[in-house]
């Protein structure tokens, strides 16, 4: 239907997660690297007063804690304390590289213990942080970040502050630089309709802007 001849995206999502996913196609697959330094958007799904060793739903829990004394307004300052410049300790189950492999392929597959495996710690930038709702121990965190941050780190240091902690159970990305979920066109859509219109690769070196399909993608 495109005439595509190269087709690739600009940063996938975890397992958790949904929503706006860059697709690049045919020259603009060149330009990958610039829409994966992109700051983004998320809205965060968060359990109060558990831990996982994946720091979300899909691990095995580790810990449970009372948070009868955890209110909105502490976990509003906890959230607060991390905006700006936030050193944020990748989870072992990433797609963070060591070697060559992502960090979670020597603990499914190799079978070595999580807690023996150490990932550099890294500094990246959190730009705005607030609390959309909080109630019994579930919250919603809308974060604004750069390129390369893990929610569920923000997360898990949140609960580490808070002292009881704390794990992601939904994610969804709404914004990558200039690009909204809003504005954004599902793959079925395109199923219904025609490529009519070009934009020059020129055009998106200057803007960062394209011809871009993206998709709300729940796995």
């Amino acid at each position: 239907m495109f005439f595509l001849k190269k087709i690739g995206h600009a940063g996938t999502l975890d397992p958790v997660a949904e929503g706006l996913i860059i697709i690049l196609i045919n020259k603009a697959t060149k330009l990958s690297g610039i829409f994966l330094k992109m700051d983004k958007t998320y809205v965060a799904q968060i359990l109060i007063g558990v831990s996982t060793d994946t720091w979300d739903l899909e691990g095995h829990i580790t810990a449970k804690s009372c948070i009868d004394n955890i209110s909105k307004a502490a976990f509003e300052e906890a959230a607060e304390s991390l905006k700006g410049n936030f050193i944020q300790q990748p989870p072992v189950y990433s797609a963070k590289k060591i070697s060559g492999k992502p960090a979670y392929h020597y603990v499914r597959n190799k079978g070595i213990d999580p807690d023996k495996i150490i990932l550099k710690k890294n500094m990246v930038m959190i730009y705005d942080i607030s609390v959309e709702y909080f109630c019994a121990g579930k919250a919603v965190l809308k974060i604004k970040c750069s390129s390369g941050t893990y929610v569920r780190s923000v997360v898990h240091e949140i609960g580490q502050k808070l002292g009881c902690g704390a794990i992601l159970t939904g994610l969804k990305r709404t914004e990558i630089g200039n690009f909204n979920i809003e504005n954004s066109t599902s793959l079925k859509e395109l199923e219904r309709v025609s490529l009519t219109c070009k934009t020059g690769i020129e055009e998106i070196q200057k803007n960062y802007k394209g011809i871009i399909a993206a998709e709300s993608i729940s796995y």
